[in-house]
């Protein structure tokens, strides 16, 4: 049985390995997974950061645009409302007439 490790193809045992050449085997293959298990590890934080850092993004986005929001509104309330004062002035100051 042929296995390949990170070093190349390995040479298939014709006869029953040695118990050196099994333990031997198993602390390679060991190796290997724990190798395999950090590479994992340090996709999956590399995947949360990225995602954390998009949402973070997006959050302050939307914070922006909301704030926008609320000057715009308020600036709109502002001119609404002085008009309405502004017209009240000029009817306030029209001269009456009075009738004969």
């Amino acid at each position: 049985m042929a296995r390949t490790s990170r070093s190349g193809p390995r040479v298939a045992h014709t006869t029953h390995p040695s118990l050196g050449e099994a333990l031997s085997d198993i602390a390679e293959a060991s190796q290997e997974l724990v190798v395999d298990r950090l590479e994992l590890l340090k996709l999956d934080v590399q995947e949360q950061v990225e995602t954390a850092a998009k949402k973070a993004v997006r959050s302050a986005a939307a914070a922006a645009l909301l704030f926008v929001g609320y000057l715009l509104l308020t600036a709109a309330a502002i001119v609404g409302l002085s008009f309405v004062i502004e017209r009240r002035r000029c009817a306030a100051s029209w001269p009456t007439t009075s009738g004969p």
